[in-house]
């Protein structure tokens, strides 16, 4: 189902082009009860409903269908029991509770980094060896790449294992990625919870992941006053108390954020940016500009809590305008026609 609507639809693409893509994948099914699920799927989802950042499936699971239809018409699509059953649970129009916990959890899995030669790969080839890069890459539909962190970790708490074929993923080493999520240890679980149970559809920002929705708390826009305190303390306690591996070895940017025709201050974007970036625990974090928005104290402050979470990762601060460094801090400069190199380490 997912390798049929692969892609994600920005704002401008209307109701229609969405219809398609869902007859297209329709007509691959043999069956014609199948058919008709998805058909009637496709009248209750349009485009100014769907968010960006996550996939069809989670789309369809968010609750974002017409709220007449059954819980069978998302039962028939994945043959996840694991899935089903915690849709089962927490209500169909209220799923965010359970799923988003299950969804979020892949940060704080011990898995370490990817790669032919990373712990996450070996952990895999572990509990099935005929889990290779190939297959792998056939998950995502890009033959002979790895997915990245997030899909891989998703794929180990059972979030996306519904998406993947048998011939990508065996049943045992899929029996071992479920015991893995449920592993988790119970002072984990209950950090998240006290994040996740007041975290409600009706206050989620859908700019946003479910994850970055629960660090910026339940506000439904965020805005340039937003406090940096959120994230400071779920990155702190989360990742710190449980000692989570590294995930990435080079952070070498901040990926940008936003949908087409929507408005997002440039602090807000900022904070997205980081809560990426940090989540990833990375050996080596480079500014670009980012903080050109912030105050040098606003600036000084930040970078110090950065410090404080993660005391081994260096900070590099690529500047185009010359500024003075932190006087309290250690500091390399380079100074080339105008830019200025502030490393932190």
């Amino acid at each position: 189902f997912e390798h049929g609507l692969k892609g994600y639809f920005d704002s401008q693409e209307t109701h229609v082009i969405i219809a398609e893509k869902f007859i297209n994948t329709r007509n691959n099914f043999s069956d014609q009860p199948q058919s008709l699920t998805l058909n009637k799927l496709v009248d209750g989802f349009s485009a100014h409903k769907y968010n960006g950042y996550l996939s069809v499936i989670e789309n369809i699971a968010y609750g974002l269908v017409d709220k007449n239809q059954e819980l069978s018409v998302i039962s028939s699509l994945t043959k996840d029991k694991f899935f089903i059953a915690n849709l089962q649970e927490c209500n169909l129009y209220k799923p965010l509770q359970e799923i988003g916990k299950k969804i979020s959890q892949y940060q704080i899995e011990k898995l370490g980094r990817i790669g032919p030669e990373g712990e996450l790969f070996a952990h895999l080839k572990q509990y099935d060896q005929e889990c290779t890069r190939e297959q792998l890459g056939r998950c995502i539909d890009r033959p002979g790449h790895l997915p990245n962190c997030e899909f891989l970790l998703e794929m180990a708490l059972n979030a996306r294992i519904s998406l993947l074929d048998e011939c990508f993923i065996s049943s045992k080493l899929q029996a071992k990625l479920v015991a893995l999520r449920q592993s988790l240890d119970s002072d984990t679980k209950q950090i998240l919870s006290q994040y996740i149970e007041p975290l409600r559809r009706e206050n989620m920002n859908s700019r946003l992941s479910v994850l970055e929705n629960l660090v910026w708390g339940t506000e439904i826009t965020p805005n340039d006053r937003h406090k940096h305190d959120k994230l400071v303390s779920i990155i702190d306690e989360i990742l710190i108390k449980n000692n989570a591996e590294s995930l990435v070895l080079i952070t070498t940017g901040l990926t940008p954020v936003g949908i087409r025709g929507v408005h997002i201050s440039a602090s807000a974007k900022l904070n997205i940016q980081l809560i990426r970036a940090l989540i990833k625990r990375p050996k080596i974090l480079i500014l670009h500009d980012a903080l050109k928005h912030r105050t040098h104290k606003e600036q000084y402050d930040l970078i110090k809590d950065i410090r404080r979470l993660l005391p081994n990762m260096t900070i590099v601060m690529l500047r185009t305008t010359l500024d003075k460094p932190f006087e309290d801090e250690q500091a390399l400069m380079i100074n080339s026609r105008g830019a200025m190199v502030v490393s932190l380490s």
